[in-house]
């Protein structure tokens, strides 16, 4: 797709609204800040009104032409004469103009006429009731008798910015593939969501060779970071009309990073920080019980840091106290526009270079295991170079017997096992230490076991033994937290209720990770809601205090639940978050790889494929293991994410890969594989046999659920069906019961009661819509099924609309009865009875993918 394709398509629904209402007279302010997109939706207005056979004439604002009276007026070709004391003449001159030609008058950057060109066809379009689009920044900071204001009856349309799915949409328009997240994360950052900014970027990018191919993820990467030079006269463009105050201002914000709104009040003054927000450079964004203040958009604040070296002779600059973080929490389930999740990464990436600084200082001085480990966990959270933390293992002294070294082994055999995707080095490191530390030999087994189990290995029972009576306590409380995953993980929700119910860690970490095993055992254990709000709840009110893969953890519980209750928008919104953050994790292998691939199959359900591969491509990249809970299988997401290639091999893919799940024991990832196989094709692999011998060791009401589901499915069975949705709507899966109603559907269909199949499909749909995801997409399947012709859905459409049978045959070239007989047939194939109800299907579940 062409990048001007791109901008039509990410903006097609403003571009829409506004048409429609230049269609029935009403003006139109379009406003939104500086490299929004505002031209490029008025250039596609235009287009569009053209086409439709409408004269155009367009004027543009030029700020080098405001104090020149009706200068823009004349460049246009709307004015002969400058003169001041004929403006009653200029303005029945244009409105005699606009009037004869009937033209819609389109004027770009609106608050940048001077007031005499602004009075002119402000007076002109009064006279002649015309239709005028305006472009500009901000109707607040009109003034009272500018265009963009006065006009009646008018509407305005808010430029919005791009989420990070549009994003890595133009970013595949103009460099040919997505951006690896990391620098997703920093256009999103550094444009603020704006598309003309992003566009400027990424060309820029490409051009200076700054963003090159990443042939092993089939992705582009930016080297050195997006800023370059040549976004100079970008920056200065963004920062036209800001005075040397609030430039100065403006770069002490830059060079301190994102501030709580009371520091930055310290040290700017709130006269100053009145001022700053209202030029829109300013953005706030809540952190908790905090305001956080920063540059908007983020290239601001690299082009003043690129300048520090200038400014700081004259900045004067004075120290400001930031208050600890200890006391924030972040709610992840807000739904945070692309300015605010850059402020809250930007202050959560600004905390751990601190905690860096500090942690290295006491290191260099005192080169223990106590200082090491804080050390490492604070460099990996912002980002040190992997030889800086492989200098800081190598040289700390592995010496005492004591709890701090037996978690500095582990912590350090987990990293390197990521960096190097290497499981057997991991698991080395481990092994060698416990002879040397024998005080926690069964920590450090339950920690083999624990590793073996989230790299898609079944531990070996042996590691998993009673440690001695004497040993430390921690030892015997560790190994019990690993059998506890192991029981969830094997879908036996009961036995892990009763373990956790006598588990009571001694250790914060423990207590975080408690909590989170038993929200994803209420999931699986049918609670759903009670599973998905114990995650979110222990999201807001720790996020802050949570270590960077504990909370990747509770955002792989909070996606998982929200998925399965069928909250599909909530989960886009949780996506969105969790992958603007800028922070690293250790355990990004387990848990991010989840997350990643709950997204990937969310974005499917949503219709959004290209950024479902994406996110695919992203998850097979992270990992080459298979995760222990359900979603964390990267190999199915790809085959299920690729079924419209070669559904055939995907369905294949995915059997097998739920076989393999069975056969490791992963009961719960094996079952949810099952499911998204069986809608695939055919079970080839004899999964669905393992399935129903398993069932008798599944405790999972879910599962249970699911594995009936599956079966249900493989022998066409509608009365089990009919029941599989009973149960997923009593366990709040409503998801399931959605997928399972597609089938049932399907069947029902293709049995020759289309009445039946519209009925079910109707009722599920209506269920879907209030739990929160009335999706289309999750009804493909049926409405591949009824297979409308393309005439028949175009017949459909226009009788939607509410065009007669005889303006239907006119449009089309047929009668008005050969059209009426083929909305009969529709019907019939819909099994639908009256218009009504047929329009309706039409405008959910039969909804066409294309729209």
């Amino acid at each position: 797709m062409s990048t001007r394709s791109t901008g039509v398509a990410l903006f097609a629904d403003v571009v829409e609204r506004a048409v429609g209402f230049v269609s029935t007279g009403i003006n139109v302010h379009l406003v939104g800040p500086p490299l929004s997109g505002r031209t490029t939706i008025l250039n596609e207005i235009e287009n569009r009104l053209s086409d439709e056979g409408r004269n155009i004439h367009r004027v543009n604002g030029n700020l080098a032409l405001k104090n020149d009276p009706l200068t823009a007026l004349i460049a246009a070709g709307l004015a002969k004469d400058a003169s001041v004391h004929a403006l009653g003449e200029s303005i029945s001159t244009v409105g005699r103009l606009i009037a004869t030609r009937n033209l819609v008058l389109l004027c770009d950057e609106a608050d940048m006429l001077d007031n005499r060109s602004a009075g002119v066809l402000l007076g002109a379009v009064r006279d002649s009731k015309a239709v005028l689009v305006t472009t500009s920044g901000s109707l607040r900071a009109a003034p009272s008798n500018a265009l963009v204001v006065s006009p009646s009856p008018s509407v305005s349309l808010r430029v919005g910015s791009l989420d990070q799915d549009q994003l890595q949409q133009l970013a595949t328009a103009i460099v040919g593939a997505p951006l690896v997240p990391a620098d997703a994360t920093e256009l999103l950052i550094a444009s603020g969501g704006l598309y003309g900014l992003a566009r400027t970027i990424l060309v820029v990018g490409k051009q200076t060779g700054r963003i090159v191919p990443d042939s092993a993820k089939s992705m582009v990467a930016a080297r050195g970071g997006l800023w370059s030079e040549e976004l100079e006269w970008t920056a200065e463009h963004l920062l036209m009309n800001t005075s040397d105050e609030l430039r100065r201002a403006a770069a002490e914000i830059a060079l301190h990073g994102s501030l709580p709104w009371a520091s930055a009040e310290e040290l700017l003054g709130r006269e100053t920080m009145t001022k700053l927000v209202g030029t829109g450079l300013l953005h706030t964004a809540n952190l908790g019980a905090a305001t956080v203040v920063g540059l908007y958009p983020g290239i601001l604040t690299d082009y003043f840091r690129q300048r520090r070296s200038s400014l700081s002779r004259d900045r004067g600059h004075r120290g400001v106290a930031v208050p600890g973080a200890e006391a924030e929490t972040v709610d992840l389930t807000a739904e945070l526009d692309a300015a605010d999740v850059s402020l809250i990464s930007r202050q959560e990436l600004a905390e751990a270079r601190l905690a860096t600084q500090s942690r290295w200082t006491e290191w260099v001085e005192d080169r223990t295991v106590e200082n090491a480990l804080p050390l490492v966990v604070a460099m990996e959270n912002s980002s040190e170079s992997s030889e800086a933390i492989r200098h800081v293992i190598a040289e700390t002294p592995i010496q005492n017997d004591d709890l701090n070294t037996a978690l500095f082994v582990l912590w350090t055999a987990s990293w390197i096992m990521t960096i190097d995707d290497d499981l057997d080095t991991g698991l080395a490191i481990i092994h060698r230490h416990r002879s040397s530390l024998p005080s926690f030999e069964g920590f450090l087994r339950g920690a083999e076991a624990a590793l073996s189990f989230l790299r898609d290995r079944w531990p070996a029972p042996q590691l998993l033994a009673d440690p001695a009576p004497d040993a430390d306590p921690f030892n015997r409380e560790y190994l019990a937290g690993v059998r506890i995953q192991l029981q969830i993980a094997g879908g036996r929700t009961a036995s892990a209720g009763e373990a956790m119910a006598a588990y009571s860690p001694s250790r914060p970490s423990q207590a975080a990770q408690k909590t989170l095993w038993e929200a994803l055992n209420a999931i699986l254990d049918g609670r759903v809601e009670e599973g998905t709000a114990l995650a979110l709840s222990s999201l807001r009110a720790n996020a802050r205090l949570l270590s960077v893969g504990s909370m990747e953890a509770f955002e792989y519980a909070g996606l998982l639940g929200l998925v399965v209750s069928g909250r599909l928008h909530e989960a886009e919104v949780l996506l969105h978050n969790v992958m603007s953050t800028t922070l690293s994790s250790t355990f990004r292998y387990t848990y991010h790889a989840g997350i990643l691939c709950l997204g990937a199959l969310v974005s499917s359900w949503q219709g959004k494929h290209a950024y479902s591969r994406a996110l695919s491509s992203q998850a097979l990249s992270s990992t080459t293991a298979q995760g222990p809970f359900p979603g964390i299988v990267p190999k199915l997401v790809g085959s299920v994410t690729s079924a419209a290639r070669d559904r055939r091999a995907s369905a294949s893919e995915a059997w097998h890969m739920a076989s393999e799940r069975l056969a490791s024991g992963y009961l719960a990832s094996a079952y949810f594989a099952a499911l998204e196989a069986g809608e695939l094709g055919p079970d080839q692999w004899g999964v669905t046999d393992q399935i129903n011998a398993s069932l008798g060791d599944v405790e999972s009401p879910l599962l249970a659920a699911v594995g009936r589901y599956v079966i249900a499915t493989h022998e066409e069975d509608r009365d089990a069906l009919t029941a599989c949705i009973e149960d997923f709507v009593g366990m709040s899966a409503t998801l399931f019961a959605t997928k399972a109603a597609v089938t049932l559907a399907v069947l029902q269909h293709q049995n020759g009661e289309p009445g039946l199949a519209a009925a079910t499909a109707a009722e599920a749909w209506d269920r879907a819509v209030a739990a929160g995801h009335g999706s289309a997409h999750l009804f493909d399947r049926l409405r591949a099924r009824v297979s409308l012709s393309a005439r028949e859905q175009e017949i459909l459409n226009l009788a939607a609309e509410g065009l007669t049978y005889a303006d239907i045959g006119s449009l089309l070239g047929l009668s008005g009865r050969t059209a009426e007989a083929h909305l009969q047939n529709v019907s019939k194939k819909v099994g639908t009875t009256g218009r009504d109800q047929l329009f309706r299907a039409s405008a959910t579940w039969l909804l066409p993918s294309a729209s």
